[in-house]
């Protein structure tokens, strides 16, 4: 298996005020662990969001502006809406 698989990473941008852009602030990367490896596509996009966050956690925590994550992965696309969940 080619070692890009192995590998995460995540872009921090911000919108500009002007032109409505999205322009990137900060890039995270890092290499998975060996259990990481093992884990599903949709759990490794999972990983790759909860660390990008964790990362920049000192930047996005108490901002008043609202952070909006962006993912291209169908299987997560069902986080976005609500549901309702029985007992």
């Amino acid at each position: 298996m080619d070692a890009s698989n192995y590998v995460y990473g995540a872009v921090l941008s911000q919108k500009d005020k002007m032109d409505a852009k999205q322009h990137p602030m900060a890039c995270f990367s890092k290499s998975m662990t060996l259990a990481e490896r093992n884990y599903r596509i949709s759990d490794k996009e999972g990983l790759a969001i909860i660390k990008a966050l964790q990362h920049w956690r000192h930047w996005l925590e108490g901002t008043r502006i609202p952070i909006e994550i962006l993912t291209d992965h169908k299987n997560l696309q069902y986080f976005t809406k609500p549901w309702i969940l029985n007992h």
